[in-house]
């Protein structure tokens, strides 16, 4: 760990009172496949850089569609380093 960073392991929850607390600036999400409506209702306004892994075999291509969709309307794009969505692995962005 570095100093002054914190970690947290959550179980089930809704992300957005977190990200209202916490005011992250960058984002780690690997959640095995619970991505798909996680940030419905969450403000990313603090958010500038994202690291999120897909599950597509989760929710489909149409749950990828929603999820990018959605980060998109927050100004979160794919990194043009990182597009090929190696892994499902994607490194978003604030546009």
């Amino acid at each position: 760990d570095r100093a002054g960073a914190a970690r947290q392991c959550l179980g089930p929850f809704a992300i957005a009172p977190l990200l209202q607390e916490v005011k992250p600036t960058v984002l780690l999400c690997d959640i095995e496949g619970g991505e798909d409506g996680l940030f419905a209702n969450a403000d990313l306004s603090t958010i500038r850089d994202m690291v999120i892994e897909l599950h597509p075999a989760a929710y489909g291509p149409d749950g990828v569609e929603r999820i990018m969709s959605g980060l998109a309307v927050h100004g979160l794009r794919p990194d043009a380093a990182t597009a090929s969505k190696r892994n499902g692995v994607l490194v978003l962005s604030r546009a």
